[in-house]
């Protein structure tokens, strides 16, 4: 498996502090946010994804309480520019890992 298969094959979970959303509702899914409590279905208000389904902790927007960040977009698309990111993110890794094998030799 190549990197951009590896990076394809899992799941990507995207944390964006300016997004918003309309009034959530709970889905029927028992997937859940890094707090471990059942995710919520919310809809994208920005100019950028009007109207778009995602997938978020039920504490987010809610004053005064902590939230997770756990953000996955619930129509199944992929998200271009963080797909490209992970991608970066894996080769440096990778790379680093060469170079760190290279000194020990």
């Amino acid at each position: 498996m190549n990197a951009v298969q590896s990076v394809q094959s899992r799941k990507i979970m995207l944390s964006s502090p300016s997004s918003s959303s309309s009034i959530g509702k709970h889905t029927s899914s028992q997937l859940s946010c890094f707090y471990e409590v059942e995710v919520t279905l919310r809809y994208s208000n920005t100019p950028r994804n009007p109207g778009r389904p995602f997938l978020g902790c039920p504490k987010y927007n809610n004053e005064g309480l902590p939230y997770c960040k756990f953000f996955k977009w619930a129509d199944g698309a992929l998200d271009v520019e963080q797909e490209i990111e992970d991608i970066k993110q894996y080769l440096l890794r990778k790379e680093e890992e060469l170079r760190m094998d290279k000194i020990e030799f």
